[in-house]
């Protein structure tokens, strides 16, 4: 087909796929949005979920055996099974008594399970000391349905004292000196 210019339309008709020249389109010619994710490349960002008032909790454990649950979460919805989720943040925390820690974990509602592999943590030498504990957890989304990653923690150290996560019991709508947030890169 022939190239026709249509200059009352400022179109160019008869343009096949791959028959512009090399760095003819910048940024500036795409249209908004016009990137869709099906189009973006390995390791962009498709989403970005931000916890609010999910992630405000205040917890405590005296177990240095078993793992328990925060209430601190964030979730979202993957586009893409295949893809890979990032889940992050920190959360201030302190122990009660000498030479002890706080150990914490994220639980994936997808797998029904924490890895412990992917734990962070914290030891301290000193009570009644905040310390700020960053956490990154990530996995293959595995489904297109939403998934809840929740903290959970544990207390590191000989049998007895406290570990806390949380400043205050009552935090209101702040977030308690916590963060947490998910996000879904291109795999």
């Amino acid at each position: 087909m022939a190239l026709t210019l249509n200059g009352s339309a400022n179109t160019i008709a008869g343009v096949a796929v791959g028959g512009l020249p090399d760095g003819i389109v910048d940024a500036d010619m795409i249209a908004t949005e016009a990137v869709t994710k099906d189009k973006q490349g390995p390791g962009s960002i498709v989403q970005f979920i931000q916890a609010t008032t999910s992630a405000n909790s205040r917890s405590s454990s005296n177990s240095n055996s078993s793992i328990t649950s925060t209430g601190n979460s964030v979730s979202i919805t993957p586009t893409n099974s295949s893809n890979l989720i990032i889940v992050g943040g920190h959360f201030i925390t302190y122990v009660d008594t000498d030479s002890r820690g706080t150990e914490l974990y994220v639980y994936n509602s997808n797998l029904s399970s924490v890895d412990v592999n992917q734990q962070s943590g914290c030891y301290f030498n000193e009570k009644a000391d905040w310390h700020n504990v960053p956490i990154k957890y990530s996995c293959t989304a595995g489904t297109t349905s939403q998934i809840d990653f929740t903290l959970y923690m544990q207390r590191y150290g000989s049998s007895s004292g406290y570990a806390y996560i949380g400043w205050s019991s009552s935090p209101g709508s702040s977030k308690n000196w916590h963060d947490m947030w998910a996000m879904e890169v291109v795999a």
